[in-house]
């Protein structure tokens, strides 16, 4: 069983972790124009991006793939098409603001304080990237649709198709064509295209998906129904925007600190990104098999995934914890030409590989459990108490009370995660899995109500 997760699990951590791979790839090509503010501001509009559109869209899908995962353990085939339908129109309803706040980003970072030549940078790369980030919305939703289905790798062989095609594009567009943080969002465009495409074809030709991916559903315009989807995948989705919210925001008000803590911070952003990508990896995996389990009404096979989740998140924590502070040196130089960023650069490093990464993995695993089970609301409210009420004032007193700047910002979140580790903990322990089976019983069958066939007996 543990086996079985670990092997699905690196086909979603690579879906994950290739914009992360493909970043690291730019900002390689960026550094040929000898412009640490160009890469500052890169970091910057990437981050704006993850905040005001790319966490949403993420967060949404992720309760899509929860509804549809119990719909599919249930064996209710044409409400996992009714989902994926609705899912399409609760997405791209909500990020229409989310667009027009990429659009206009330049003059809302100026405005919280961002060096404005930062901030140019960012803006050009924020509204260049509108198109791209459309498309990968598109692809998310229809990847959550297929590894609701137990359905993994064809994801990871498009994900490695472009990845082996992105050194050409950023080569092409920000080296060739001399393009710079236009060149970026050409090739995030041309790999978003190749993604969607790929899968949807995937998916309308697969007999795999015959019974599930159907044409349109009346039923999806079903306000009732409606309504009961948006608030179950808002209250899921809150959970990831809160998380993705503040994670991204401190790289923001990093960049309020100058080009030193700009360039060191958004280094550590990567870093983190692609360590958290492996729990959430595993994590999400385990949440699908979760969810399938209670659609199947097995509350010990769910109590079982949801323990083995866990284990495999605390491995993967201090394993990632080991290579950071092994390569901590190489990594470093890899970002930075500057001695002086390299010295504040390994400070925070092993930071966020002692104090954050080990607790994130061990939240990551609770939250598999906690999300395939649909307790949504209870880890929120721990989330917005532990992040908004006590890392961010104790962050900003630690970053400008006592003049530690990002250093302080990242101390701060550190502790906020400790203490959240206990609480998800806990509620872990206290999940009832034989009643959260009824529960998503009842939901599938107010979600798709069987048809009354009294008249038709009389």
């Amino acid at each position: 069983m543990g086996l079985k997760i670990l092997a699905n699990s690196f086909p979603i951590i690579l879906t994950f972790e290739a914009p992360l791979i493909t970043g690291i790839f730019n900002v390689y090509f960026l550094r040929s124009y000898n412009n640490e503010e160009m890469i500052g501001g890169y970091g910057i509009g990437l981050d704006w991006a993850h905040i005001f559109l790319l966490s949403i869209s993420i967060s949404l899908n992720q309760g899509l793939n929860v509804l549809v995962s119990t719909a599919y353990g249930a064996k209710d085939y044409k409400l996992c098409s009714t989902y994926l339908q609705r899912g399409l129109l609760i997405l791209y309803t909500i990020l229409i603001p989310c667009f027009t706040i990429m659009y206009y980003s330049e003059a809302f970072m100026a405005y919280i304080g961002i060096k404005p030549v930062l901030a140019r940078y960012a803006g050009d790369l924020t509204r260049q990237l509108i198109p791209a980030m459309i498309l990968y919305s598109g692809f998310d939703l229809l990847k959550s649709f297929v590894s609701a289905h137990k359905v993994f790798y064809p994801i990871l062989f498009i994900h490695i198709l472009t990845l082996l095609l992105h050194p050409f594009w950023g080569w092409l567009f920000i080296v060739y064509f001399e393009l710079g943080i236009t060149g970026v969002a050409c090739a995030r465009f041309c790999e978003e295209a190749i993604n969607l495409t790929s899968l949807f074809l995937y998916v309308k030709n697969s007999k795999h998906f015959s019974e599930t991916f159907l044409g349109f559903q009346k039923e999806v315009f079903n306000l009732d129904q409606m309504w009961s989807q948006f608030k179950f995948t808002m209250g899921l989705a809150s959970i990831n925007f809160l998380e993705y919210f503040y994670f991204e925001l401190m790289n923001l008000f990093g960049g309020t600190f100058g080009t030193k803590d700009a360039v060191a911070n958004i280094a550590v952003h990567e870093t983190s990104s692609i360590a958290f990508i492996f729990a959430l990896g595993v994590s999400l995996t385990v949440m699908v098999y979760i969810a399938n389990s209670l659609g199947e009404g097995n509350a010990n096979k769910a109590k079982n995934y949801s323990y083995i989740g866990y284990f495999l998140s605390i491995v993967f924590g201090l394993i990632l914890t080991g290579i950071i502070y092994t390569f901590r040196g190489e990594w470093a130089d890899f970002w930075t030409s500057s001695e002086e960023i390299k010295e504040y650069l390994i400070k925070l490093l092993l930071i966020y590989a002692f104090l954050i990464l080990p607790s994130d993995a061990v939240n990551h695993g609770s939250l598999a459990a906690l999300k395939g089970c649909g307790q949504q609301l209870v880890s929120s409210v721990g989330l917005l108490v532990c992040y908004y009420c006590i890392a961010a004032p104790l962050g900003l007193y630690l970053a400008y009370g006592c003049e530690m700047n990002v250093l302080g910002m990242w101390m701060a979140y550190g502790i906020a995660d400790a203490i959240l580790v206990m609480f998800y903990s806990f509620r872990v322990y206290l999940l009832d899995f034989n009643k959260i089976v009824i529960e998503t019983k009842q939901r599938l069958e107010e979600d798709h109500p069987k048809e009354d066939t009294s008249k038709n007996e009389a």
